[in-house]
């Protein structure tokens, strides 16, 4: 069976939706893993 170029990156990485990123990131900014004004780490 062939899979689909968007079968295949899904299952390797699967999408983090905006909303997701935006749960996560006010969970770590609510348990002050951020410090007020500081910037977001880049990967």
């Amino acid at each position: 069976m062939v899979q689909s170029e968007n079968q295949a990156a899904a299952v390797h990485a699967p999408r983090m939706g905006a909303r997701r990123i935006y749960e996560a990131l006010k969970s770590q900014i609510l348990s002050r893993v951020y410090e007020a004004g500081s910037q977001l780490p880049y990967e």
